[in-house]
Order: C-alpha cells, then sequence, then structure tokens
C-alpha cells in the first residue's frame, strides 16, 4: 500500500539560538547544519557547532533522536542523513521521526528514493528547496514490516561496505601523509604555486560573468558531464550535470581526474583530489584548479602539503575578506612555499604513486556499488522486487 509521509512520520522543524548571545554556543549539544550533512555515510554522529542547555531551550530548534531522520530543505537540498545521537538542528533542515508502523531505516530508503523522483520531476532546473508540506506530500510505498526489515537489511548491508572501503581509504591516506612527512623535512626549494609547472584555472576563465550566465545551465537531471563542486567533494555524492553544450563552452576547466580542487569562497582549507568518475566532468564554482606537468608532478605531494597545518596556514595568508573568506586565482599564484628538488620529488612520487592508484581503484569499487544501489533501489522501493518469500537475514 501506498501512504503520504505525514501518515507515517512526523516532520519536525528546526531553528538557530541568537548569535550574539555566548551563554547559547559552545555547549555539548551537538547542532545540525547542511555542512554537516555534506559527508559520507548513513549517519551524522557529530556536529561543527554545539549548543548550550539554554540556546536549546530559548530558540525554536528541537531535538532529534537516535535513528531520527534529517534532510537538508535549502542551499543543498535533499541530503539525507540519520542520527547517530540525539542532536539539534538549524531551520535549512527537517526533522523525520518514523512513526511505529515503519521501520527507520526502510523510511530512510524510501526518502532517498523519494526526494530523488522529485528533483527528477523538476523539468531540468535545479531544485531549490523543500518545504513541510512537499515533505507531507511525498508517497511512500508501505509493505509489510517484516518486508520493510528485509529491504533495509539488503540495502544498508551495501551502505557498510561503501563505508568499510571507505575506512581503508582513509588509512591509506594516513600511509600516504607519513611518508610524505618523511620527504617534507628535505623541501628547500622556495617557490611560488604560479612557478610551478602546472595549469590553473577557475570557472570564469571560460568568460564574463554575464557570458557563463548566458551559456551554463547547471540541472539536477543526470545529463552529459558532471559539474563538480566542493559540496560533491566532501561528500562524495555528484548530482549536478551539465549538457554536452555547455561542456564544450567550459573546455578551459574541463576536469580528467588527478587534478587538485580548492574551495577559493567561504569553505577556504577545502582541498580535494578530483576522482575519475564515469561521466566527462567540467569544474564547478568557487573553485581553483591545479594539475602540474608530467615530467615535474606536483600533485601528489601539494595534495598533502595543502592539507598539512602547514599548507592550510600558506591558503590563509592568501585569504581577503573577514566576513566570506576569499582566495583571488593571482593570489592562489602569488602563494611561497618550498618544495623538493627534482629528484627528491620523483623519488617521493614512486613512493606513493601505487598508494594513490590502489586508493583510486577502490573509490571506483564504491562508485559501482553506489551505482548497483541505485539501480536497485527503485525496485525495491516500488515492490517491483518481491521479497515477502524470503526471511529476515541474521
Amino acid at each position: 500500500m501506498n501512504c503520504k509521509l505525514s501518515d507515517c512520520a512526523s516532520i519536525i522543524a528546526g531553528g538557530t539560538p541568537k548569535t550574539n548571545n555566548p551563554d547559547y554556543w559552545g555547549g555539548a549539544i551537538p547542532w545540525i547544519s547542511i555542512a554537516d550533512l555534506n559527508t559520507s555515510g548513513r549517519y551524522v554522529n557529530d556536529t561543527d557547532k554545539k549548543i548550550t542547555q539554554k540556546g536549546l531551550d530559548n530558540s525554536s530548534t528541537h531535538m532529534l533522536d537516535n535513528d531520527d531522520i534529517i534532510i537538508s530543505a535549502r542551499g543543498t537540498v535533499g541530503l539525507i542523513r540519520m542520527i547517530g545521537r540525539p542532536m539539534a538542528f538549524n531551520q535549512s533542515c527537517f526533522g523525520i521521526r518514523a512513526n511505529s508502523n515503519i521501520d527507520p531505516v526502510f523510511l530512510y530508503y524510501s526518502l532517498i528514493f523519494a526526494v530523488k523522483k522529485l528533483k527528477q520531476s523538476s523539468f531540468g532546473s535545479v531544485f531549490s528547496s523543500i518545504n513541510s508540506t512537499i515533505l507531507e506530500e511525498l508517497n511512500i510505498w508501505l509493505p509489510s514490516k517484516k518486508e520493510q526489515t528485509i529491504i533495509a537489511n539488503y540495502i544498508s548491508k551495501l551502505d557498510d561496505l561503501i563505508a568499510i572501503i571507505c575506512k581503508i581509504n582513509d588509512n591509506l591516506s594516513t600511509l600516504i601523509y607519513h611518508i610524505y612527512r618523511s620527504y617534507r623535512n628535505d623541501a628547500s626549494v622556495l617557490t611560488t604555486i604560479g612557478d610551478l609547472k602546472a595549469h590553473i584555472t577557475d570557472l570564469v576563465s571560460n568568460g564574463s560573468f554575464a557570458t557563463i550566465k548566458k551559456n551554463v545551465k547547471v540541472t539536477d537531471i543526470p545529463d552529459y558531464a558532471y559539474f563538480i563542486r566542493n559540496v560533491d567533494l566532501k561528500s562524495n555524492n555528484y548530482e549536478k550535470y551539465v549538457s554536452k553544450a555547455t561542456y564544450d563552452f567550459l573546455v578551459k576547466s574541463s576536469l580528467f581526474g588527478g587534478e587538485l580542487l580548492f574551495a577559493n569562497v567561504a569553505d577556504i582549507g577545502s582541498v580535494h583530489r578530483c576522482p575519475v568518475l564515469e561521466k566527462p566532468m567540467t569544474l564547478g564554482n568557487n573553485l581553483i584548479l591545479f594539475d602540474s606537468s608530467k615530467d615535474c608532478y606536483y600533485n601528489y605531494y601539494l595534495d598533502n602539503y595543502f592539507k598539512s597545518e602547514e599548507g592550510q596556514h600558506t591558503l590563509d595568508s592568501i585569504t581577503i575578506g573577514s566576513v566570506q573568506g576569499k582566495i583571488s586565482k593571482t593570489n592562489f599564484k602569488k602563494a611561497e612555499l618550498t618544495v623538493p628538488s627534482v629528484e627528491q620529488l620523483n623519488s617521493f612520487n614512486n613512493a606513493v604513486q601505487s598508494l594513490y592508484e590502489l586508493r583510486d581503484k577502490l573509490l571506483n569499487v564504491n562508485k559501482q556499488l553506489e551505482s548497483l544501489k541505485d539501480a536497485i533501489l527503485p525496485k525495491l522501493m516500488s515492490g517491483e522486487i518481491d521479497v515477502s518469500t524470503l526471511e529476515i537475514p541474521n
């Protein structure tokens, strides 16, 4: 049977304590903003900001419990996570609490399926917000409790496997960083980013803001190429697309995998190595691309440098603006740092290349698992695959 979300769950609004009252902030209560949802995995277990009991009591925020669900309603719309421990949350999100007639994990996957369908029905535009009325009217397929448990169990096992591979990759990254530290001590060549043999570009290298606005159309509907943004790189979830015409227009900022991408507005210090995906890719807004030449390859080295405390300090030193930090491409090129000699650099690259390649292969395995989940989820959540004769796994 089908029902509305409001028939099987409660929808809870969030809020923000007054930011100018220090008595409301810095406490022990986790307080979720959309930025805290930009991570991989099913659960959100911690938050960047925390509030006090006074902040909770004197604001419109509410507490969510273990296994409640949270969904982003503005900005990056449709990020969905389960709650790992009691937390408050802001007004850019909605909390969803399952009723007794629905399994919370089944509801979580039902919402992923329902919101994806909602985005795909937005006629090629960017889906910009979700309100409580839209949520209440979401169509949820409601099989028996036994079938719900079976479906939730099978899909969550895929997510568990994805999480294990993510953990292995985290360990590989730690190993790479320790190798980097052993070479960092020998870095003695003072240079600037702009003096390295590298391709450095951004979205606006393709034309004026007016020209870009006219020629660049970004959509939630799968299309020719991915439009890679900082938020996608942080969550490893790529859901913005451009057409072949837009991709061809953005020729100066095409991505092929392995490039270093630096957030240059607001989220300064966020540094990523571009993945290799199954579609063509192009650089999104508020990112700077760095890709060194193959004969003098700095990508591995700088990937670690800029994620270190020293590298973060370098980025801070070229950031302008106190409210919303920004790094211009010009200032990025002027950033000073010391690098190893070419001989030492080649030695470092030889030491870490196989580890990077293994990490890339594991990332690709995870993308394949994600694709499998995306393919099977609609069939399970619509009843197309009948699980009624299966037993609940131990």
